[in-house]
């Protein structure tokens, strides 16, 4: 063992039992990067240190802004230094140092610069030439403005949709699946807070207002230690602060939705931003769709961010958020009637602190979610039955996060977590007004988590990156203590080749239940208690990444595995009755998700976009489920491919289109009918059905071509887009749920009735052609 690490270890010893490091030695410069004319930090800015005498040689440190804008050159000895800020759109900031103590910090603080020059678009970036975090992919905003969208803004969860291993169970579904985990199985942050139900409708946009978005990282599986509390995935998104130049205004105005965004100085330390949105979907319908079948729709968000800065090192902000979600039935459906909603809060204050070697982020939230459903079922169908469920979920969270830059080849973090969690919950067979107001009738449960990480990012050779750590919980409801060790590696065979690998045990602490027999959403989360355990997940990666020399073009595969205990889902035939305790309703069993992804992207020239394909297959067992045999869940897609293309005509004019393809969800659907004789008095033929396994039934194959065109104009002081959206552009008729009903006719001359099954299928969006404007003031 090297005499660093062995440093190292120690280190994070003495920091762990007294929160410092010492024996570190000499000077560290640090600070953070920023546009000059917004305030905005700017992320992945590359900071290049270099010796003064040595000027013409390789760099003697490099470093990447983090998504603070925050970067650290830690142990540094006396001499003359020049550093070298470079951040693309921006121009470079050069300085000349001269450090003459031999203990101490240096805060040199960057503000760049916006320059005009005609860049190739970046479609998506990476950090993995710097972090041995696998599966990770960070959106960057350039390829997000550009693709299809039916409001004209960046649709932030179906760009998601589009890359490897990330799907949808179906249009009407909500949430990502990201590599066989249901949607509660990824943690959806935003600030630091944490979000439930992140996506409106068929992820037709995500509850954050685009406009006001920063940073997006997505880490597919085996994530780092720093996260925890989900089994599958992380979504982590950064808001902005607000312009510090001047006041600002942004609208669009579509045929669907409208958007306004409001941001700017509130005096020379303190910024705000405020966005709203509304989608009137059902609004259309209504007036040019009025006996359509399909579902009516709407929603409404709202985010907003105020930002203080008290000091060069400390800075305070407030967040906040509200979206709400409207689906109901068309009053052309006269025999089923039903309605589901569901509403996103949160409000959270964020103090981010940072010293000579150091930053943390501590953050005090409070997030609130609902969703309802009702289902009110007339349909003259043997399985035909009326639903009502309502979940209602508090949460007061305390976060910190300590980043720590120990030595320059090593970089310590570690935190704590406090989650206090208040559910208010019921579930039943019949709907009366009375269950949506009588407390009595409603379960009330309360669980309390508590965690801790540290987590060591090294380089430990010009080839090899690990990142190693472990989250420790501790589960009141259960006096359980668990260990979670992560671990990933990156290793550089060649200069644009890589090998990585990845390893995680993770466990979560609630549970998203569904009506597997209703196709519509009726999402019910419960948490785990002293009888419902955690679920558990051990996942592993392993992959390749390959990059043209001037990274022109991207390539990467990756397969995964990871198997799961202690999931959860309600009993076939469950009786859903005030009286009943939900946990009697529920089942535990197990799964396993595994797959390989394949990705290649090309990021330079007028042409740019990218392929992806991932094979994949997920599995459950339940003792109770299926007559104890394996079944796949509903999202299991044996086949996903999805490809996206860009196309940039002029300085002025561009196009984009998407199209995907999936193999069809899979429902449990009757194959055949019979008669029986009844017994008793009322002797007669019973008609009876047959049905497949669970899920046994796939619905047809999943495909959509959405095209887009945008024109930006140039006027006085404001810019102006106008767009044309041609959404489903071969009208496929996407199916999201099939039912049976029964058609009794009777022979006039016999006096026999005939019975015939007929099956209907309900789709959500057709062909939609849509245009609007979008102005920045």
């Amino acid at each position: 063992m090297s005499k660093k690490l062995i440093m190292v270890i120690t280190c994070i010893m003495l920091f762990v039992s007294s929160g410092r490091c010492f024996n570190m030695q000499d000077v560290t410069i640090s600070g953070f990067v920023k546009d000059a004319s917004s305030g905005e930090a700017l992320i992945g800015t590359n900071i290049l240190l270099y010796q003064f005498e040595a000027m013409e040689s390789a760099p003697y440190r490099g470093v990447a802004s983090n998504r603070y804008g925050y970067y650290a050159f830690p142990n540094l000895s006396k001499g003359r230094y020049v550093i070298v800020f470079k951040n693309i759109g921006y121009e470079d900031y050069t300085d000349t140092l001269n450090i003459t103590i031999s203990n101490g910090n240096l805060r040199i603080d960057a503000f760049l610069n916006q320059k005009d020059i005609l860049l190739n678009e970046v479609v998506i970036s990476g950090e993995r030439k710097s972090k041995a975090i696998i599966s990770e992919i960070r959106l960057s905003e350039g390829i997000l403005k550009s693709l299809p969208s039916m409001s004209g803004e960046v649709d932030i969860f179906k760009s998601l949709e589009m890359l490897p291993g990330v799907q949808t169970a179906s249009e009407i579904s909500n949430g990502l699946y990201i590599r066989g985990g249901s949607p509660d199985q990824t943690l959806t942050l935003v600030d630091n807070m944490e979000v439930y139900n992140p996506s409106h409708l068929g992820n037709f946009a995500s509850t954050f207002n685009s406009n006001v978005v920063q940073d997006i990282i997505l880490v597919k599986g085996a994530y780092p230690a720093e996260y925890g509390g989900r089994l599958s995935s992380v979504l982590d998104i950064k808001l902005r602060s607000g312009t510090k130049e001047k006041e600002k205004v942004s609208f669009g105005i579509g045929t669907l939705n409208s958007h306004l965004t409001l941001e700017g100085p509130l005096n020379d330390k303190a910024t705000y931003i405020i966005s709203g949105r509304t989608m009137y979907y059902d609004l259309v319908q209504k007036a040019f769709f009025k006996n359509s079948e399909n579902p009516f729709y709407n929603f409404h968000d709202l985010n907003a961010k105020f930002t203080y800065q008290l000091s060069k090192n400390d800075a305070l902000s407030t967040s906040a958020f509200y979206s709400s979600d409207r689906l109901y039935s068309p009053s052309s459906l006269d025999n089923l009637e039903y309605e589901m909603n569901w509403l996103n809060g949160s409000i959270s204050l964020n103090w981010l602190k940072s010293s000579e070697k150091y930053i943390s982020n501590t953050t005090l939230s409070y997030v609130e979610y609902h969703f309802n459903s009702r289902i009110d079922n007339n349909l003259n169908s043997l399985d035909a039955s009326d639903y009502f469920a309502s979940s209602k979920l508090r949460d007061f969270v305390f976060r910190n996060d300590f980043e720590v830059f120990v030595h320059e080849d090593h970089k310590i973090n570690t935190g704590l977590e406090i989650l206090y969690h208040q559910y208010d919950l019921i579930a039943s067979d019949i709907y009366n007004y009375s269950l949506e107001l009588d407390s009595d009738l409603r379960t009330k449960v309360n669980s309390l988590e508590a965690s801790g990480f540290i987590q060591l990012e090294s380089q430990l050779s010009a080839r090899l990156k690990t990142n190693i750590g472990t989250r420790l919980y501790y589960f009141k409801n259960q006096k359980q203590i668990t260990f979670e060790p992560r671990a990933s590696f990156m290793f550089s065979l060649y200069d644009n080749f890589s090998l990585k690998g990845a390893f995680a045990i993770t466990h979560q602490y609630m549970h998203l239940l569904v009506r597997n027999d209703i196709s519509l959403p009726t999402d019910f989360w419960y948490p785990s208690t002293k009888i419902i355990n955690p679920s558990k997940s051990k996942e592993y990666v392993v992959g390749l990444d390959y990059h043209t020399d001037k990274s022109d073009y991207i390539v990467s595969l990756e397969a995964y595995y990871r198997d799961m205990e202690n999931l959860y889902e309600f009993k076939e035939n469950a009786k859903f009755r005030p009286s009943t305790p939900i946990n009697e309703l529920m089942t535990q069993g197990k799964g396993e998700a595994y797959g390989i992804e394949f990705f290649m992207n090309k990021t330079t020239g007028v042409l740019t976009g990218w392929v992806g394909y991932t094979y994949s297959y997920t599995r459950r067992l339940f003792d109770e489920i299926n007559l104890g045999r394996i079944y796949y869940p509903k999202y299991d897609r044996r086949h996903d491919v999805s490809v996206v293309l860009a196309y940039k005509f002029s300085e002025n004019l561009s196009a984009s289109a998407t199209w995907t393809y999936a193999t069809g969800q899979g429902i449990t659907m009757p194959y055949g009918q019979f008669q029986a004789n009844k017994i008793g008095i009322d002797q007669g033929n019973e008609l009876l059905l047959l049905y497949t396994e669970r899920n046994g039934h796939r619905l047809d194959a999943y495909h959509k071509l959405d095209l887009s065109i945008t024109y930006d104009i140039d006027f006085e002081k404001s810019d102006m887009s106008l767009y044309i959206t041609l959404f489903n552009v071969y009208n496929r008729q996407n199916v999201f749920a099939q039912y049976l009903t029964f058609k009794e006719e009777t022979d006039e001359e016999t006096g026999k009735t005939q019975v015939t099954p007929q099956v209907k299928q309900i789709v959500l969006f057709p062909f939609i052609p849509t245009f609007g404007l979008k102005v920045n003031l």
